[in-house]
């Protein structure tokens, strides 16, 4: 008989009140009571016999581990003494750690319940939360906390049904389960292990019993397994202690950060006939199917990665980025339905931020040089012919820390960005607002933001926005305004300097667009005037960049004039130019036209210095002497007698 210590005991007495029920299993001692008779708990005594009242008023007293009764707590309420419990789930965290003895008390208590009926204040005790690793399919595998209850398992898997297999490790005890009903579901495909093909997300960890977490030994020989070392070390949690700032310190010391940055996929499915088509644009359903082979692919790939890493690795010299680097790797893996270029640095200590923002001017130099770019077949495993897939880093993408990529998606969940699923002169101006606010108005960042959004959205929403944009860009091709980018820029703004101006004054949103376009002047109250560039080179072209990745074709080919003029006359109607703004101003008359721009962006002696240099236009174009000479009179008089520079 086991002997319960004071807490298990006291456990015990919470979990196994007076009037708990109970159903007789067996037949103790002599004693005739029938199997499926029911009774109740009197009370647990000292050394742990349960004394319990039959249903005809006999009286059973049995230890907890003689195997003659059964308990049900589906409705059981949790009572008092959480610190007790919580001291209990505490030590069953490690319960290899802890002695054999109170592994017995534990396993006593389990086998006298049905786990699946436990209530979860019961079960979260019993079953604590344990180091285990999640497999899915076409991604890199990570380290969670689950409980071994079977009840969560399912939950986690989305499962009705779990099937366990055996161990995938050296040791016995390590279980791994996954839905039954996997392909039935027409889930993809995830992973071969140990001979046997896996679909579906999968779930590794302890024996259901022992209730245990993996061990790092462990741990590493499931890394290897799964046939992606660098993606599954990611998935180990080494101790906080060996944690340092800005990377993870490994076992050896050494410190380690990885960068994501997304991966560009363009696909020729053999199977199907078209053009190559961006992994962005597949649908949900096939996409998922794409996936699983491409990153079957890139783990063939992988190996031939490392070898190479192996032979160059005494050759390289990371002086030129930091003397700390030891090693630079990359790798792939899936994060959200999404492949990320994963970029590994191992250093022999912390990276400071600007070490780090030389190691990422790096990595996109490197892009440029073709480095994470190649082919690559895709074996289909039934009769098909599979997949043919050009990847590529883009040198515009973003490059983030693992926190960083996870904190962003987290916002743009919490913010709940309606979905634009079709571009009209209204969306397009939401997806701007979208694009600035998720890249926090980081330009290159947003347009990179914009052009995927479009690549999923497809090609005849990449040329709606096309259309409209530029459509918005000629309808700001005013002379007053450009006066307003001359002002602005301050070293000069020629023609190519005034359409990227208009693409930044398109991305401030279409309160301040319409607000310039009425008075120039305004300008003045938007703070990014002053301290930015106020040009985003991008823009214009991220429809057609997406148009072109879709359809192989050029945009401005693809729309007809009387097409892109009927666009321009539905935006129009939107806009109310102000008084003066098609004509060009000198710069004796700027002050006048623009008062705070002027003031705002040059000092009186500035002005002077100006005029005192001669014309601002050229006044051997036919259209500026036209312009000229339709601008009111007092207008020029005015601006005459302010030519002396004194416009404040």
């Amino acid at each position: 008989m086991i002997q319960f210590d004071k807490d298990w005991l006291a456990f015990m007495r919470d979990l196994f009140p007076k009037g708990t029920q109970i159903r007789c299993s067996n037949t103790k001692g002599g004693v005739p009571a029938l199997s499926g008779e029911m009774g109740t708990v009197e009370y647990i005594g000292d050394s742990g016999i349960f004394h319990c009242t039959l249903e005809d008023g006999r009286t059973l007293v049995a230890a907890i581990d003689e195997d003659c009764f059964r308990v049900d707590l589906q409705e059981q309420a949790e009572p008092s003494g959480k610190e007790l419990h919580q001291a209990l789930k505490d030590r069953n965290q490690n319960l290899p750690e802890c002695s054999e003895s109170h592994c017995l008390q534990r396993m006593a208590i389990l086998g006298v319940v049905d786990s699946e009926r436990l209530p979860e204040w019961a079960a979260d005790i019993l079953f604590p939360p344990l180091r285990s690793i999640l497999v899915l399919p076409g991604e890199a595998v990570r380290a969670i906390e689950v409980s071994s209850l079977r009840r969560s398992i399912c939950r986690q898997l989305d499962a009705k049904r779990l099937d366990c297999a055996g161990s995938c490790s050296e040791r016995e005890s390590i279980n791994l389960y996954f839905d039954s009903d996997a392909q039935k579901k027409g889930l993809p495909f995830n992973r071969c292990l140990d001979g046997q093909n896996y679909y579906g997300p999968v779930l590794i960890n302890g024996m259901h019993e022992e209730a245990r977490s993996l061990t790092d030994l462990e741990m590493i020989g499931l890394l290897q397994r799964l046939n992606a070392p660098e993606a599954m070390r990611e998935a180990h949690k080494w101790d906080t202690s060996d944690r340092k700032r800005g990377g993870e310190a490994t076992m050896s010391g050494i410190v380690e950060l990885k960068l994501y940055s997304p991966l560009q996929v363009d696909i020729i499915d053999r199977d199907r006939s078209g053009p190559p088509i961006p992994l962005q644009a597949v649908n949900r359903e096939q996409g998922g199917e794409y996936l699983g082979k491409i990153m079957n692919a890139f783990r063939e790939l992988q190996f031939q990665e490392d070898a190479r890493n192996a032979f160059i690795a005494s050759e390289q010299d990371w002086s030129e980025i930091c003397e700390k680097i030891i090693s630079l790797t990359h790798t792939v893996e899936a994060f959200n339905g999404t492949l990320y270029g994963v970029y590994t640095c191992r250093s022999s200590d912390v990276l400071d931020p600007g070490e780090t923002d030389d190691l990422k001017w790096y990595c996109h130099d490197q892009w440029e040089n073709g480095w994470g770019e190649g082919y690559a077949c895709c074996p289909c495993e039934g009769g098909g012919l599979g997949l043919y897939i050009h990847f590529w880093q883009d040198d515009s993408a973003p490059l983030l820390t693992r926190d960083k990529l996870e904190a962003a998606r987290s916002m743009e969940k919490e913010q709940c960005l309606p979905l634009v699923t079709e571009v009209t002169p209204d969306t397009f101006w939401t997806m701007l607002a979208q694009a600035k606010t998720a890249c926090d108005g980081n330009q290159r960042a947003a347009a990179y933001w914009l052009t995927e959004r479009l690549l999923a959205m497809g090609p005849e929403q990449a040329l709606n926005f096309h259309s409209i944009m530029h459509g918005y860009m000629d309808l700001a091709d005013k002379y007053g305004l450009w006066n307003a980018a001359t002002l602005i820029h301050e070293d000069g703004c020629y023609s190519d300097g005034f359409e990227d101006f208009r693409a930044w004054l398109i991305f401030q949103g279409k309160e301040t667009y319409l607000a310039a376009l009425k008075d120039p002047d305004s300008l003045a109250d938007v703070p990014d005037c002053v301290k930015d560039d106020c040009r985003f080179a991008d823009l214009p072209y991220v429809g057609s960049t997406a148009y072109a990745r879709l359809t192989d074709r050029m945009a401005h080919d693809d729309i007809a004039p009387a097409d892109q003029r009927k666009m321009e006359i539905e935006l129009q109607k939107s806009i109310v130019y102000g008084p003066g703004i098609e004509y060009p101003y000198e710069w004796s008359e700027v002050a006048v036209y623009l008062p705070r721009l002027t003031a705002q962006h040059l000092t009186p002696e500035e002005l002077r210095a100006c005029v005192h240099r001669g014309h601002l236009w050229d006044h051997s174009n036919p259209e500026i002497q036209r312009l000229r000479a339709e601008m009111p009179k007092k207008k020029r008089t005015r601006s005459r007698k302010k030519k002396e520079g004194d416009a404040r």
